[in-house]
């Protein structure tokens, strides 16, 4: 039952972001401003996605496969996400460096559940190697 809860909450979190990617530009332009607030917006949002994405899969041990399907699954949200803005044309565009953050965001995600798992757990976290099964 918690791992659908958490599978929700990830549905719930990536529908979240496309409604924050429905924003005009004029309205993006209420957001504090400050150096590449952009890049950092794209990066914290898709840690979230990342992290959440290894909570709902990964309960019991994040395997390799884990780690490839979350960041396969993060390009193609990543990149859908950028087409949206696109096709939406409120002066929004799509640019490469926002999917790049999406894909750094979602592997420092994805890194801070599996050490934040370890901690937990009382074990090392600087043995981590990851294992494909």
């Amino acid at each position: 039952m918690k791992q659908i809860f958490f599978y929700l909450l990830l549905f719930f979190y990536t529908a979240g972001i496309f409604v924050a990617s429905t924003l005009s530009g004029e309205q993006m332009e209420d957001v504090p401003v400050f150096f590449f607030t952009d890049k950092v917006a794209h990066i914290l949002e898709y840690l979230g996605w990342g992290f959440l994405f290894a909570l709902a899969v990964g309960r019991r041990g994040l395997s390799g496969r884990h780690v490839l399907t979350g960041m396969a699954l993060a390009c193609l949200v990543g990149l859908f996400d950028e087409l949206w803005q696109g096709y939406l044309q409120k002066g929004r565009m799509v640019e490469l460096g926002d999917w790049l953050g999406d894909i750094f965001g979602t592997t420092l995600g994805l890194l801070a559940f599996y050490c934040l798992r370890k901690i937990v757990k009382g074990e090392e976290v600087n043995d981590a190697q990851p294992q494909l099964r």
